[in-house]
């Protein structure tokens, strides 16, 4: 017995030593193989490009009620509904695009007003699936969140702040409103968007050296309209697959300039929508996802 016990001590002691000095170590990437894998990813991803709009906010009061901004009062007419949730709150305004305002582009209506709703309460318009009411049950019909694309804007159209105060018990992401100014750009996608390894599928034996640099060097984050997206989390869009969903607006975490914004720990919130429905100006079944670290 005991023979058998010294024989198997040698026989871990002889595993131990061959693995430490013998058997193959991964093998870390020099700065020279690292910009090598950077450069072909670069060049797969300077072929995928999309078309966006970069969305800057700021302090400065916006110059009238049909002005694009986040937060605030929407312009409304009393001929239409006012958007409210479950439990019958009115929705708030989370941003307003006069489409006029925009620079030119090839993806959004050239006219009109396009707004987006969320609840002030809760998960802040994140509505979770169910046994009783799947995801594409709450894209055909949301209730937490709505998206409205008004265009034409006729004398029935009013501020709407006189009807829908805002109260102060809010979770809201930010404080009062901000004017906004617009910015045409190339969108890289980032690492975590799920198109992206779509992308660099002939670069799948990239060293972690690399893989690390590429999301130091493909941000998509930011508050933008069309373009790639960005999460703190992981992309939900592969839980549709029998849907494109295309990035339609993103509004970031934003602290700087005075500006602030903060969904939660830091998190993003998106909207996307189904090109299908983009191209026929349909706003209504959106689907919207914030996360957060």
């Amino acid at each position: 017995m005991a023979t058998l016990l010294l024989l198997c001590l040698a026989l871990v002691v002889v595993f131990i030593v061959y693995r430490l000095f013998f058997s193959e170590q991964p093998s870390q990437a020099g700065p020279e193989e690292i910009e090598k894998e950077l450069s072909l990813v670069d060049e797969l991803v300077q072929k995928n490009l999309l078309e966006s709009i970069r969305v800057i906010p700021d302090t400065a009061v916006p110059a009238g009620p049909k002005s694009s901004k986040f937060g605030g009062y929407p312009i409304w007419s009393n001929e239409l509904d006012y958007p409210a949730d479950q439990k019958n709150k009115p929705l708030r305004l989370l941003a307003q695009f006069n489409l006029s305002e925009l620079p030119e582009n090839e993806f959004l209506p050239r006219c009109g007003i396009l707004q987006f709703f969320i609840s002030d309460q809760g998960s802040l318009g994140l509505e979770f699936g169910s046994k009783n009411r799947s995801l594409k049950n709450i894209i055909e019909a949301p209730t937490e969140y709505r998206v409205f694309y008004h265009k034409n804007i006729d004398e029935s159209f009013k501020d709407m702040k006189s009807q829908y105060p805002i109260g102060t018990e809010t979770v809201f992401p930010f404080e009062g409103e901000y004017s906004l100014s617009f910015v045409s750009e190339s969108s890289e996608p980032g690492p975590k968007d799920y198109r992206f390894d779509e992308i660099v599928r002939d670069t799948v034996e990239l060293h972690d050296e690399t893989i690390d640099a590429l999301f130091e060097k493909y941000d998509s984050s930011g508050c933008k309209l069309g373009g790639y997206a960005h999460f703190t989390q992981d992309d939900p869009r592969p839980m549709m697959k029998n849907d494109q969903w295309l990035l339609l607006f993103q509004m970031d975490t934003v602290t700087a300039n005075g500006v602030h914004i903060m969904w939660e720990d830091a998190g993003v919130a998106n909207f996307f929508i189904r090109p299908k429905d983009l191209e026929k100006e349909c706003f209504s079944q959106t689907w919207f996802e914030w996360d957060c670290y």
